[in-house]
Order: structure tokens, then sequence, then C-alpha cells
């Protein structure tokens, strides 16, 4: 959401309770989104700042009472997996939870954002880096890799789009014993000054 202007925001959005009078201010709106779920979203700081510790004590928990109330409103969620592992989230019921890049999260984390799921569905691939830990771990460091290792069957999807086939010969050999096809095609407008090797190694011996 872009800085804008500053519009108020005052008790005919949420019922306040004792404080009717309070008015809070509140960055407006960018999207075309229906009202009620946009007012919410940012908050100009400085006149936050001026509100006495009572106000703002009755704001942080407006605003989380709202927040609360969107999320159970949406049928489908798109997050991170820190606010994932937050409370609001976490209690929540899924049907069905998808996490992408699964094998660069921590194990622990995993948990966290899948214990309310009744399906998980894991997306990532366990020869590519794995999760950043501050110490050393025995054995697999993220869920995905100790399904993988544990023998969980999967789906492997087998075609690449990304690179030059010259380009994804060398992994292909090494971690994926020749398994991967090449789905790439060549934009001629992008090649190269020369058109038969995708990558050139240029020598710059002063850096």
């Amino acid at each position: 959401m872009k800085l804008s202007s500053v519009v108020e925001v005052k008790d005919d959005i949420v019922d306040w309770g004792d404080e009717q009078d309070v008015t809070f201010f509140i960055r407006k709106k960018e999207l075309k989104m229906k009202e009620k779920y946009v007012n919410f979203l940012g908050y100009d700081i400085e006149s936050i700042k001026k509100l006495t510790l009572p106000r703002f004590e009755l704001f942080l928990k407006h605003k989380k009472d709202y927040e609360e109330k969107i999320l159970k409103s949406m049928p489908i969620i798109v997050t991170t997996v820190g606010k994932a592992c937050t409370k609001s989230l976490r209690d929540r019921k899924f049907k069905r939870v998808i996490m992408d890049e699964a094998t660069m999260v921590r194990e622990n984390e995993a948990f966290l954002t899948t214990i309310g799921a009744e399906q998980i569905i894991l997306v990532g691939d366990q020869k590519q880096l794995g999760p950043t830990y501050t110490f050393k771990v025995e054995g697999p460091t993220s869920l995905f890799s100790r399904l993988i290792q544990a023998g969980h069957p999967f789906d492997f999807l087998d075609t690449q789009y990304r690179m030059h086939a010259a380009l994804m010969e060398v992994p292909n050999t090494l971690f994926y014993n020749n398994m991967i096809k090449c789905g790439y095609k060549a934009n001629m407008a992008k090649q190269f000054a020369y058109s038969d090797s995708p990558f050139l190694f240029i020598n710059v011996p002063k850096g």
C-alpha cells in the first residue's frame, strides 16, 4: 500500500464500546476494496503517537479484533510462515494448507503452520538449499525432507522451463540422475552474442 493522504475513521466502522468519541487516523485506501476491509490495514504513526496510553491500548485491541474478524471471514488466506505461526492463524482450522518452498521452512515452523489442517500439501525440492539454523542439525532439516527420506509417496515434476538445456545439464547430472526434462524455449530476442552458447565466461583480471 502506497503512502497517501490521511482520512478519519470514526465509530461508524466498529462498535467502540464506551469510547464512542474516539477518532483514529488511518491511511486512505489505495485499492478498490470494500471499505470495511481496508480502513485498518495501515495508520498514520504521528496521530497514533498523540494518543494517551489507555486510548492507544484500546486502538490496538480494536485493530486486533478487527483483523481477526476479517481473517475469519475469508475462505482462502495467503500468508507467510511467520504470520501463520501467530495465534490468530495457528488456532484456526483449515481444510487444506499448501506450503510453497517447503524445504526452506524449519521443521518446527512447518508443524506450527499446519497444526490445524485436515490436509497438508508441501511443495519444494529437497535437492536445493534447506532452512537456516543457528546450530547443527542431525538428519532432515525440514518436514518435507523428513517425509521424503521416510519413503512417503510424492509426485515428481520432471520438466523445468527456466533454463537452457546446456545450463540444466550439470545439476541434472549431479543431483537428479538425469531425470529432469527441458521445457525451455529460447526467445530469439534474448539470444546472446554467440547464440550457440547459452552462457559465457568473461575474464576480468582486474575486477
